[in-house]
């Protein structure tokens, strides 16, 4: 386990931008980055994380959890989530996804993402090296797009919550 502090460049877009500038100068089998918005997060969820990744090697994962009833799914500061069966992320976006187009066939349950990432070096280069944000990313301003983009599967792994109570 590797603790400090690198200081990233001002041409750092995103902070998965910024973590692989520092895969560059730290070497590690798992890169974590927890976002600047998630303060509160239990740590057991960080952990959750990176045994996802030491199961998925391949695949870059993300946290989610259920969007509570006191939110609203049309909040566009709330990035939604759209799973396979297999919890691979389909798509993201700050929407309200999966649509409906009926009341009947509305989703009774809505995902919001949680900003606890685990990477490998690999994926961190093939983000970084890209050079720009994607189409995709640039539209919803959700990084993680990236990855799907660039066709790394990401596995979204369910957390306790997005904050401690």
């Amino acid at each position: 386990m590797v603790l400090g502090a690198l200081m990233s460049s001002k041409n750092a877009l995103t902070g998965t931008d910024r973590l692989w500038e520092a895969a560059q100068q730290v070497k590690a089998d798992i890169y974590v980055n927890v976002q600047g918005d998630e303060p509160l997060l239990d740590p057991k969820d960080i952990i959750k994380v990176v045994e996802a990744k030491r199961r998925h090697a391949d695949e870059v994962i993300n946290a989610m959890c259920p969007i509570l009833e006191d939110e609203d799914p049309r909040d566009v500061n709330i990035p939604k989530v759209v799973v396979n069966q297999d919890k691979r992320m389909v798509y993201m976006s700050r929407l309200a996804v999966p649509g409906s187009k009926s009341s009947e066939t509305a989703p009774k349950k809505y995902w919001k993402q949680v900003c606890i990432y685990a990477f490998n070096y690999n994926e961190l280069k093939a983000f970084g090296s890209f050079g720009r944000k994607s189409y995709l990313e640039s539209s919803e301003d959700i990084e993680i797009l990236r990855f799907l983009e660039l066709n790394i599967p990401v596995r979204m792994v369910e957390s306790l919550g997005d904050s401690v109570p």
